[in-house]
Parts: C-alpha cells; structure tokens; sequence
C-alpha cells in the first residue's frame, strides 16, 4: 500500500542530521524565493477581520512571542521604520513587559497587542497574555497555528490570526520567516493596520532573489565557511539591520550549523565588546554588516573597525575579519539577497560542524511540540489514519 504523499517527505528526512541539512539546502535553493509571495496562508476568525471596520487605526503595535515569533516581529519593525510607516512597534521577548514596555503604551486603547506563538504551546506569550495584557485597554490579536494558546484565544472569544502553511517544517520555523514576514504585511493590511501589504516590492524581491541564487556567489561559500570553522563569531551590523536581521542570521548559525554565533550593535561594540579582541587566547570571527547607504560617521567607524583588524598586529592572526556589503533597490532585497548569502554559507559550516542533537531547545524551553520525538509520534498518529482513507480510496 502506497504511503500519503504529504507524509513521505517530513517521515524520511528526521532521521540524521545529514538528512535535516539535504532538507535545509533544498529549501534555500528551491522553496526560499518563492516563498515571499506564498502571502495568503493564513486565516481570520470573525472577530480578527472586524477588529478596525470603523477606519480607525492603531497607533502602535506590541508583539510578544519567543524564538521564531520575535525574530518576524524584529522583520516588520526594521521594514516600517525603512518606510518611514507611521506606526509605532514594541517588542516584548518575555513574559513580563515591566522592564521593556511602558505599562502606558499597552495599557492605551490605540495599541494592538499580537499575542505570537506558532507552535501555540509557548508558555512566555501565555503567561504575558494571562498575568499582564488581559486587563489591559489595547485591543488584542493571538497569532498562532493552534495548540494552547489557540484554545485560550477560543475560550475567551478573542480575535484569531491563524498560520495556515501548506508545506509547513516543524524542526526549522526560522526557514518559514520569509514566508511569515510575507503574511504578516498582508494580515496586517487584511486588518486595516496598514493601507498595503507592499507585494509589489515583495515580488521584486522575488525576482532578484531567483536571479541571485542562479548565479555562483561571488565570493564562494566554501571558502567563507573554512575561514569560520572553529572560530567564535560576532555579527557586527548598525541599528537598521542589528534590528531586523542579525537575529534570524544569528538563529540559522546557530540552529543549522551548530556554529557558536553572538550579536554586537556596531557602535556599542566598538565601545566595549572590542576589548576581547586585544590579544586573543581562542580563534574569532567578526562578520560586519554594511549597508549601502551607511552615513558618513558609521562609513568611517567601519574603516576604521577594519583597519585596527586586519593590519600587521600578530593579535590578528587570530581573528578573520569580513564583510557584507547589503546591496539592492529596496529594503526587502537587500534583507533577503543578505540572508541567501548566509544560508549557502550556514549550510556548508553545518555539513563541518555535523553532530547528534540533544533536543536543547525544546527540552530548554519547556516546549515539546519541536522535538523530534514528538513529531515522529504525531507522524505516526497521522499515517495511521490515512491508512484507512487510502484504502478507502
């Protein structure tokens, strides 16, 4: 008996790492371009689609979520300020906003609060929705495929955005970000939040991005993921990508290819972090994210970053300086073509670094439902009832 067409491809790639890292390229290569315009795969309860009928907007939004939740929510907050987005975003990437947001701004009427959890089995988003946003005068939004905090939106009939992903990867969320930023603009825009869900721009990228992954990268991956083995890295990036992007590249570093990998915001990293840098007693990495249009001080902070690294000291000949240059017609090209750089690169460091996994973040987060386990079973559980369907058929 032949087995359902949707189980085969998520049943034969968990079993090795090496099949999760064949899964990673082929998504990079095949499925990432296309994904930006994959936009409609999400659904609205009754109360989501009449939350502003009345034309009147939100002044400001506050995510809360962890992990891949967070890291679209830090997309969307670059990509409105990019466009100068009369909109104002807030982050909480915790359970209690007292010492990130003002209890002033999501206790006001004119504030949205995007309570996030794809897997709807994060307790953070819970506890931040239960202990502290349920009170509050801001409308609310839950964002999720289901699970507990779905249940808990129901129960409390309260407005449901839902992620509907045809295709969907349980271990990897992080590689549906594109796809999660796509829907979000055009969720958004569905909610009257927004006035458009910036498709056009979306489908440029699209095209740019297909014509950049056609072509051999320039600057080889091989040869970028043998000059970082073994080293411990820092994606150095101003305000305008430290903010959007260094958070996902960060994630497939170090979820991928198992490559110890921090953050640093360029200016504060000179003032500080620099200091290890003076005579180092293990191999670093420092990756500088630059855009394009950088002003003339951060042009000559980074001239200078660049100099003190790579000049005669023998201290250097423990660090491996490089950089990305962000380069494109929009601020969605520039983001996405970054991110396709870094992914062949990840996926070359991942096939080095290839070793078992022992489940840390689900087991660390409390959050089963991305353990391997847990998915075989649920696999399991769903071939055992396409079984009947199929002989049915």
């Amino acid at each position: 008996m032949k087995e359902s067409k949707e189980l085969r491809p998520l049943t034969n790639s968990l079993t090795n790492t090496l099949d999760k890292l064949a899964r990673y390229n082929n998504y990079q290569r095949e499925e990432f371009a296309s994904s930006l315009t994959r936009y409609n795969e999400y659904e609205l309860n009754a109360k989501a689609k009449a939350l502003y009928l009345n034309g009147q907007r939100p002044k400001r939004l506050v995510f809360t979520g962890m992990g891949c939740s967070a890291i679209v929510s830090y997309m969307i907050k670059g990509f409105f300020a990019s466009h100068r987005e009369d909109l104002e975003i807030e982050i909480l990437n915790d359970y209690d906003p007292t010492y990130d947001i003002a209890k002033s701004i999501f206790d006001d009427p004119d504030t949205l609060i995007i309570v996030s959890s794809y897997s709807g089995h994060s307790e953070e988003p819970i506890k931040a929705y239960e202990e502290h946003f349920k009170s509050c005068r801001g409308k609310i939004l839950f964002l999720t495929s289901g699970g507990r905090l779905a249940a808990i939106a129901e129960a409390d009939k309260m407005p449901v955005a839902y992620w509907r992903l045809l295709n969907p990867d349980r271990e990897y969320p992080l590689l549906h970000a594109p796809q999660f930023f796509a829907i979000l603009l055009d969720m958004l825009r569905q909610i009257n939040v927004i006035s458009t869900n910036h498709q056009m721009e979306l489908r440029e990228t699209q095209v740019a991005l297909k014509t950049y992954l056609s072509q051999e990268i320039v600057r080889k991956p091989e040869r970028i993921a043998a000059r970082i083995r073994n080293r411990d890295l820092t994606l150095v990036a101003g305000p305008k990508w430290y903010t959007s992007l260094l958070r996902l590249v960060q994630m497939h570093f170090n979820e991928v290819a198992n490559h110890p990998t921090h953050m640093a915001p360029l200016h504060d990293f000179c003032h500080s972090e620099v200091a290890i840098l003076n005579a180092p007693r293990t191999n670093h990495g420092i990756l500088l994210f630059k855009d394009i249009g950088e002003d003339a001080y951060a042009e000559q902070k980074i001239a200078n970053l660049r100099n003190l690294l790579t000049d005669a000291d023998p201290a250097n000949n423990s660090i491996y300086y490089d950089e990305l240059i962000l380069k494109g017609s929009s601020f969605s090209e520039q983001m996405f073509t970054a991110l396709a750089w870094i992914q062949a690169i990840v996926y070359q460091l991942g096939l080095h670094n290839v070793m078992p996994s022992r489940e840390l973040i689900s087991r660390a987060a409390g959050n089963s439902w991305y353990n391997v386990a847990t998915i075989q079973h649920e696999i399991a559980h769903q071939h055992e009832i396409a079984q009947p369907m199929l002989a049915a058929k």
